[in-house]
């Protein structure tokens, strides 16, 4: 079936829904499809094609990084399975709105951009893929509050650390300007956030805030380290109290270095012969190299 749909529509990614339930009575049949997915557009990229060369494949498993480790990654079945776990620490639960994630301060940050082996997953091969919301849950601007000054420098933030994540990542169409379920009525919290018909920016806010997850996802693209980069991190005091967290990443290949800058204050701070303007809440991303 998958081969059907690469060969005559030229697919070149799959979500896999309930993806766990194909690792049965021992055995995770994830292998052989990934095989035959693999085989197939590795003929195709060979042949000069351009669509269905790709072959990423995520599978849905709110598991922890053990159970995901002991199902669909095991034996070297999947390679990538949506990361239910980082999720939680960056923008709060799926189906509760008690927080907003990040309890832990920075430290959170640093866990989410660590390797995955720091993280407790079965190899640094296995690409887990980072989101801040889906269909399943709440949004993510349901788990701030709009009446704090900073809510919408909260939401650019996370959007921040989506794109210094070395790996795969997931928007959920209408987190990049703020869409909420906040009216919606009588829906169920495991499908809320398909509710509403907000598809467009509102106001001067909700621009602001597209057009900041655009840059930084453009920035993204335009740097490999930023998607594949050896990480490092480095806490600076903050004159005003607090921390600043600086996290560099580094791209072998290309050579190319670039620095996120995550502040609950407005600072100025010296990196790498740089000074660079950060304000509250809204990291500061800088090409160094």
């Amino acid at each position: 079936m998958a081969t059907y749909w690469i060969d005559n529509f030229d697919i070149d990614g799959w979500r896999l829904d309930q993806a766990y339930q194909a690792t049965q009575g021992g055995h995770n049949y994830w292998n052989e499809i990934r095989g035959a997915v693999e085989t197939l557009t590795s003929e195709r990229k060979a042949r000069g094609e351009e669509w269905g060369t790709l072959g990423y494949m995520v599978g849905e498993d709110w598991g922890t990084a053990d159970v995901i480790n002991k199902g669909v990654y095991r034996d070297g079945g999947l390679l990538s399975a949506f990361d239910f776990e980082g999720k939680e620490l960056i923008s709060g639960p799926m189906q509760e709105t008690g927080n907003a994630g990040l309890e832990n301060g920075w430290a959170d940050v640093v866990t989410v951009l660590s390797k995955p082996t720091a993280r407790g997953y079965l190899n640094d091969e296995v690409i887990p893929n980072l989101f801040l919301s889906n269909h399943d849950g709440y949004r993510l601007a349901d788990h701030f509050d709009p009446a704090d000054p900073y809510y919408y420098e909260k939401l650019m933030g996370r959007h921040a650390i989506l794109a210094a994540y070395s790996g795969p990542v997931t928007l959920y169409y209408g987190d990049e300007f703020g869409d909420d379920c906040r009216d919606a009525v009588g829906a169920q919290k495991d499908n809320i956030a398909r509710t509403t018909g907000h598809l467009q920016p509102r106001d001067d806010r909700e621009r602001e805030l597209r057009a900041y997850v655009a840059s930084v996802m453009k920035f993204r693209a335009a740097n490999p380290a930023m998607w594949r980069g050896e990480v490092e991190f480095e806490t600076v005091k903050d004159p005003k109290g607090g921390d600043i967290l600086i996290v560099r990443k580094t791209d072998k290949e290309s050579g190319n270095k670039v620095a996120v800058l995550f502040s609950e204050t407005d600072a100025e701070v010296p990196v790498d012969g740089n000074t660079v303007t950060v304000k509250a809440w809204v990291p500061a991303l800088v090409r160094i190299r």
